[in-house]
């Protein structure tokens, strides 16, 4: 396949992920006029800094691609773009609400007993993860108290990132049954 012309492969990649862009930017808007002005934000940037863009391959988006990394690298950053582009968007939005007629914020400090229901549930957390799997619990920890991403825990553990992914799945679904079936008996 023939390199692309810079603008070709811009119109490429805003076909293709446009979708994708404007739900990142919607989820953070929450309107639709200011979402659309992110993704137009975001595909300006992507013009600018177009030399950091792979061309596609067709069958970029199967698993055994060669190219799976360019399709995730060029997907990566233009949710990026985009995240980027809203958050600016955000920043600039005049508030709705004149400041003297917004309602009076709550203490943020928490109450004593909030404190003791919020170390309960942490204690019954952390006795409901003791109970799952080790494999599950292994995943969980790594993902959730340690902050690894699923690329790092596969190689930490030296397994394949599907295996990550369905043990995070499982354990959750584990850790949620043991929670409910706490609670149930509990209320019972």
């Amino acid at each position: 396949m023939p390199t692309l012309h810079p603008t070709d492969l811009a119109a490429l990649l805003y076909t293709r992920y446009r979708q994708k862009m404007y739900a990142v930017a919607f989820g953070i808007l929450h309107r639709d006029a200011d979402a659309e002005d992110a993704v137009a934000d975001a595909v300006v940037r992507m013009l600018r800094h177009i030399d950091q863009f792979t061309e596609p391959d067709m069958d970029a988006a199967e698993e055994t691609s060669p190219n799976r990394q360019h399709h995730d690298r060029n997907e990566a950053l233009l949710c990026i773009y985009a995240r980027h582009a809203a958050i600016d968007i955000l920043r600039r939005r005049k508030p709705d609400t004149p400041l003297e007629d917004a309602p009076d914020m709550p203490d943020p400090a928490p109450l004593p007993e909030d404190a003791v229901v919020a170390e309960e549930d942490i204690e019954e957390l952390r006795r409901a993860i003791d109970r799952i799997k080790p494999d599950f619990r292994e995943v969980i920890l790594l993902r959730y108290a340690h902050d690894m991403s699923i690329a790092a825990i596969a190689q930490a553990l030296e397994i394949h990132e599907v295996t990550v992914r369905t043990r995070l799945l499982r354990g959750k679904k584990a850790l949620y049954n043991c929670l409910t079936t706490r609670k149930e008996t509990i209320q019972s």
